[in-house]
C-alpha cells in the first residue's frame, strides 16, 4: 500500500505539473505579456513594445505602431520574430533521480522517484514566433509559438529511503529520511512541454548522515516546472 500510495502522489503531481505548464503555454500563445522586447530591424536587434488587447496585438517599434488581429482576411505572409530576457522563478520537482554506481559499496547504479519539491532562480529567455495561417473559410488566424529555455539553481526538500544498504550495513531498520537538495539545473519550453535535465547533491538531515552512502554524491534528475512569475 506504501508504494501504491507514493505512486498515485506522483501521478497526481505530474498531471498538475502538466495541466499549469499547459496553461502557461496558452497564456504565452494568446495572452503574451505587455512591455518591451527584442525585434530584429534591419539585421539589427531593436526595443519594441507589446500592448495586448483582447482581440488584437499592438506592436510599436520607434514611432510607428503595427496591429496583429487574431484574424485577417485572406492569405497574409506576415513573419515576425520577438526576444525576451528575464529572470525566472518557478517551483520544481525532480521527476526520476539517476544515482551513479557507488563501487565502494558494491552498489548498482539506482533511479528514484522520492516525493521533493525545490524554488529555482535563473536567467530565461524566450522567443515568440508570429505568423498568419490561412483556415478553411478564407480567414487568416494568427499563431504564436512560443520557444524558451532557463540556467539556473535550484534549492528544496525530499524525502529519500535509509535502511541497511544505504548506509554500508551499519543501520538495520529502515525509514525515509528528510534530505536538502540543491544543484543545476538547465529548463528547455516547447509551446505545452516544459522539461529540465539537472546534476545536484543530497544531504541527509539527521544523524545517519555520515554512515549514508550517497550523502552530497552527484546525482542526474529529470526536472518538471511551474513559472512563478
Amino acid at each position: 500500500m506504501k508504494l501504491s500510495f507514493k505512486l498515485i502522489l506522483h501521478l497526481i503531481i505530474i498531471c498538475t505539473f502538466l495541466n499549469s505548464c499547459t496553461l502557461l503555454k496558452n497564456r504565452g500563445q494568446f495572452q503574451m505579456d505587455n512591455g518591451s522586447y527584442k525585434i530584429k530591424d534591419n539585421h539589427k536587434k531593436a526595443t519594441c513594445f507589446i500592448l495586448n488587447e483582447s482581440d488584437t496585438l499592438k506592436l510599436k517599434s520607434g514611432s510607428t505602431i503595427t496591429n496583429y488581429p487574431t484574424k485577417l482576411v485572406g492569405d497574409s505572409s506576415i513573419k515576425i520574430k520577438l526576444n525576451k530576457t528575464s529572470f525566472d522563478l518557478d517551483i520544481l520537482t525532480v521527476l526520476v533521480k539517476y544515482r551513479p554506481a557507488q563501487s565502494n559499496y558494491l552498489i548498482p547504479a539506482q533511479l528514484s522517484t522520492n516525493l521533493n519539491g525545490n524554488l529555482y532562480g535563473g536567467f530565461r529567455n524566450d522567443i515568440y514566433k508570429i505568423n498568419y495561417k490561412i483556415n478553411h473559410f478564407g480567414f487568416s488566424e494568427r499563431k504564436i509559438n512560443h520557444f524558451g529555455f532557463s540556467g539556473g539553481l535550484f534549492v528544496g526538500f525530499g524525502n529519500t529511503l535509509i535502511n541497511s544498504n544505504t548506509t554500508n550495513k551499519t543501520f538495520t531498520n529502515e525509514y525515509d529520511g528528510i534530505v536538502l537538495q540543491k544543484g543545476l539545473t538547465g529548463i528547455i519550453a516547447i509551446d505545452n512541454v516544459s522539461i529540465g535535465l539537472s546534476i545536484g547533491t543530497d544531504h541527509l538531515l539527521d544523524r545517519n548522515r555520515s554512515i549514508w552512502i550517497y550523502q552530497n554524491k552527484p546525482w542526474f534528475g529529470l526536472m518538471l516546472g511551474l513559472n512563478l512569475n
